[in-house]
């Protein structure tokens, strides 16, 4: 069993006022909205935060069912639920997330909204694209990439680390065509 809250050793905040938690999670996770649809009097937020410049690690109990709205961020996220559950709308899918199904993880740009129950809480890992690419050029033993494509299911780049050829659709190319024709390889 997971001890909470987890990383206690850095308090970030202890608030419970809800404008609190929304400037910070504005300013560190692109959160443009944040709603208590029902007992807002529950709300009770703790948020433990650890982080570098290109990667952070952070616990959030809201204490009350949330509702947040993310938008335009520039990094990758992955989401680990430790108690309660949700729903979690990622551009076009939605994710029901708990501690048996799991978490979500999202990229750059993408637009989210999330639904949390009033005993929700998590640990979130968030790493800058740069800082991506370089520790998976690690991982495999090459040189460090150029630059790291994430393609949709039709073949079209959606993120690209340079920045470059989002939109381009790439889904004749030999690296594309091996996987969709050969899922599981």
């Amino acid at each position: 069993m997971l001890r909470e809250p987890m990383l206690d050793r850095y308090p970030l905040l202890r608030t419970r006022d809800v404008d609190e938690l929304r400037s910070w999670m504005g300013s560190n996770f692109a959160v443009r909205k944040i709603s208590l649809p029902t007992r807002p009097d529950d709300f009770d937020c703790t948020i433990n935060h650890v982080g570098l410049s290109a990667i952070s690690l952070t616990f959030a109990r809201y204490g009350a069912p949330l509702e947040a709205r993310m938008s335009n961020n520039a990094f990758f996220l992955q989401g680990f639920p430790l108690s309660g559950n949700g729903l979690v709308h990622w551009n076009e899918h939605v994710v029901a997330v708990d501690p048996d199904a799991g978490g979500v993880s999202g990229d750059p740009g993408a637009e989210a909204r999330f639904q949390y129950s009033g005993d929700f809480s998590n640990l979130i890992l968030k790493i800058t694209p740069a800082a991506l690419v370089h520790r998976l050029s690690l991982l495999i033993d090459r040189p460090f990439l150029r630059s790291f494509w994430l393609l949709d299911a039709q073949g079209r780049i959606v993120f690209n680390s340079s920045g470059r050829y989002v939109g381009d659709d790439v889904s004749h190319r030999a690296f594309f065509t091996h996987y969709r024709d050969n899922p599981g390889s």
